[in-house]
């Protein structure tokens, strides 16, 4: 009887330990392209809001409704941050859940059409004819898709990581589909035409991992190793390039966080002129044409100005975190040394305690 019960005990402890083993060495693992997809549902596995909700009543009557869509594989979870400064700065605020098609991987065609309903719901419910989007990675192009059936109801479009072109780490997955399938180069979602109606903006990641700026999360060691193989500059995920890829796009800035750090602050400040004072010019740019749009310089002279200013304002931001930068990277790579020795100390006490077993069953 004591033999069975220190069986079941160490069979226990065994089981955990495997546990651990597998966690621990996903985590410290370099991995390789289609890692990303197998990472981000840990990193972004938060639980989502069962409804989409405001956020907050404005008393602003000048700004318009700001809807948040997340990307592949996260929720609306992501946007906490967000919804926090736009609430500080008197803006409603609508992070959006997908109800009616797969929140986390959906196509971008299954989300554009209950972003029509979903937004015609907002525009009800504030009195607003149009809204502000800002999406992260996919997020992007899901409105993007939306944007493309001509709606008018749509003042700005803030893509943030989206990948315009693609990404080539998602060439080869099939995790989380149909979603990924939106991600590859050549997709119909990135290929989709442009609304002449809304003025379409990016932010980029321009990420240096030797300078930090990520999160200690199970998606680092990816975003660490994918940066070096992506087609430079890029954020760990999507190279700058796929971002900006169409001439119409207006370039908000870089930031120098990696894909999954790109709703900080930071970027907040790079896209809130177009949220706040974009708002109130809506009404009047609403009738301007695609060829007026991609013609570019004449129309772009006060986004040149933006980016010169934005430029100006990232380097201040380096020179501030310069520092900070540094430690992370040290705790990082002191993450990844404990997370290593974890492993090594796990496996050799599952060997033991398995050796010990083999002799009790004896």
């Amino acid at each position: 009887m004591v033999n069975t019960n220190r069986i079941i005990s160490s069979t226990i402890i065994v089981v955990a330990l495997i546990a651990i083993i597998m966690v621990v060495t996903n985590s410290s693992s370099s991995g390789g392209g289609g890692q990303f997809f197998t990472f981000s549902d840990i990193v972004y596995g938060q639980s989502s809001p069962n409804t989409t909700t405001k956020d907050n009543t404005s008393n602003n009557s000048t700004t318009l409704p700001v809807l948040l869509i997340h990307g592949y594989m996260e929720d609306a979870a992501v946007w906490n941050k967000w919804v926090d400064l736009l609430k500080k700065d008197d803006i409603s605020v609508y992070p959006i859940t997908f109800k009616q098609s797969d929140d986390k991987c959906g196509s971008s065609a299954e989300h554009a059409k209950e972003l029509s309903k979903i937004i015609g719901q907002i525009k009800d419910e504030t009195g607003k004819n149009k809204v502000n989007i800002v999406g992260h990675s996919k997020g992007g192009l899901d409105a993007r898709v939306y944007l493309a059936n001509n709606t008018k109801d749509v003042a700005n479009l803030v893509m943030i990581g989206t990948p315009n072109a693609g990404s080539p780490l998602a060439e080869s997955s099939e995790i989380c589909t149909p979603a990924v399938y939106d991600l590859r180069p050549g997709a119909a979602a990135t290929e989709v035409k442009m609304n002449p109606n809304t003025k379409y903006y990016t932010i980029a990641g321009d990420w240096n991992p030797k300078l930090g700026n990520c999160q200690l999360t199970l998606a680092l060691p990816m975003e660490e190793s994918s940066s070096s193989t992506l087609p430079k500059p890029n954020d760990g995920v999507v190279p700058l390039s796929s971002v900006e890829s169409q001439d119409y796009f207006i370039n908000l800035g870089h930031s120098k966080s990696c894909h999954s750090n790109l709703m900080s602050e930071y970027e907040y400040g790079l896209a809130k002129d177009v949220i706040v004072e974009g708002s109130s010019s809506s009404s009047s740019s609403s009738n301007q044409t695609g060829s007026q749009q991609q013609g570019g310089q004449q129309q772009q002279g006060t986004s040149d100005v933006a980016s010169n200013a934005s430029q100006s304002a990232s380097k201040t931001g380096e020179a501030i975190q310069g520092n900070a930068s540094e430690i992370g990277a040290k705790a990082s790579k002191g993450a990844q040394k404990l997370g290593e020795n974890i492993t090594e100390g796990a496996k050799g006490l599952a060997e033991t305690i398995g050796k010990g077993l083999q002799d009790l069953a004896k």
